[in-house]
């Protein structure tokens, strides 16, 4: 480990990527008057724990700025913990940051509180964790597929995945950073076959995020089958068994006795998703998708850009099938298919950009001028975007 990060290579890419990351701060604060401050959506469209200062009347603040729509929730959870309202009008009440603190997952919380603890300053701790696993991810992706694959490659695919739009959520206050470094990583040892690192990970990543909760089948079912083969002692394999469930098994209980219901935490996330009252939400995603030239280019619910997102990454997902190792091939389809089968479009294309498989194989596809021209309008919509995204337009 200590010579691959040692490596000019690996270390010319992450001074790159650091700049990359400094030039886009600096862009963003210089440039930021270039979109329009959406009141209108500030005002009716989120939530607020820390108001941004231009709603009223302030100044610029990046570190408020990179504070976007689900920040605001992370940033309360680690200020304030979860609150419990009984009534049940509130229980589904998006108007009140009240019973919806339990739709968010623990860990990222936990992580940006044990920060504010030496800086007592929430959005000063968040963009400093932010920017930390960003870094980390980096580098996690870039070493991991060097070992699986090559090391042009892990560059390739490193740069595609953070240069992806919509990784801009990547440099917020959210827990995708997080949930992809645990994904690489659980990844890398379930392939190399360590299944005590693999169950950790996998324990850690259970509380992180809910759509990659299935991804439990990965490790369940080589260590059953190793169990079967009596190639793995039982009390070894319910080991793993008990670390991987552990972490998600206290979140169950701690929803239990904070609401009543041990999967409270599912209720509440039902109520951010809107769908035709007679179609399933897979019948209704595929009606959205066939409906693709009806569309709004971009918007909330349903868009040009997340139905095409869908349809793309599914037809990237079946190519790679000969490609990508089974793990790798399961989790780029899992985290396609559970929010296509569980809620309508919006924030799919979010969700895709932790889905690195499905960049590792368009980089192995991908010739040097084709990946340089892609590459480069990424970028190009990338800082755009982020114009957008600070000021309050949704975006992913």
């Amino acid at each position: 480990m200590l010579r691959e990060l040692s490596d000019r290579r690996f270390l010319t890419h992450l001074v790159l990527f650091c700049s990359f990351n400094i030039l886009l701060y600096l862009f963003i604060a210089t440039q930021y008057h270039r979109i329009p401050f959406n009141r209108l959506a500030y005002s009716l469209g989120y939530h607020h724990f820390i108001p941004d200062p231009r709603a009223s009347g302030g100044k610029f603040s990046l570190l408020s700025a990179m504070a976007q729509s689900d920040s605001q929730w992370y940033l309360k959870i680690a200020s304030q913990g979860y609150f419990y309202s009984p009534q049940p009008q509130t229980i589904r009440d998006k108007s009140v940051m009240q019973n919806l603190t339990f739709a968010y997952f623990p860990l990222f919380p936990l992580l940006l509180k044990l920060m504010d603890f030496f800086l007592s300053h929430i959005e000063l701790s968040a963009f400093i964790l932010a920017n930390f696993l960003l870094i980390i991810t980096f580098s996690s992706l870039y070493l991991v597929v060097s070992r699986l694959y090559s090391r042009s490659l892990a560059a390739k695919t490193a740069w595609l995945v953070f240069l992806f739009p919509f990784s801009v959520y990547f440099r917020s206050y959210y827990a995708d950073c997080l949930q992809l470094l645990l994904i690489i990583w659980f990844l890398y040892f379930l392939i190399r076959k360590k299944y005590l690192p693999s169950a950790v990970l996998l324990g850690l990543l259970n509380i992180t995020k809910g759509i990659t909760l299935p991804l439990n089948f990965l490790l369940f079912i080589p260590l059953t089958v190793q169990l079967l083969r009596h190639l793995l002692r039982p009390v070894k394999v319910f080991s793993y068994f008990l670390i991987a469930a552990f972490p998600l098994g206290l979140w169950t209980l701690y929803n239990y006795f904070q609401t009543g219901s041990p999967l409270f935490f599912l209720t509440v996330q039902s109520s951010w998703f809107h769908f035709h009252p007679q179609l399933p939400p897979i019948a209704y995603n595929l009606l959205v998708i066939f409906s693709l030239p009806r569309l709004p280019f971009h918007s909330d619910h349903y868009s040009q850009i997340d139905a095409l997102t869908a349809v793309i990454s599914l037809f990237l997902i079946i190519k790679s099938r000969k490609f990508l190792s089974p793990p790798l091939w399961w989790t780029g389809l899992t985290i396609w298919v559970v929010p296509f089968i569980t809620s309508d479009l919006m924030s799919f294309s979010r969700y895709q950009a932790v889905s690195f498989p499905i960049f590792l194989y368009l980089s192995s596809r991908l010739k040097a001028f084709p990946y340089f021209v892609l590459l480069s309008f990424l970028a190009v919509v990338f800082f755009i975007t982020s114009l957008f995204f600070v000021n309050w337009h949704w975006v992913g």
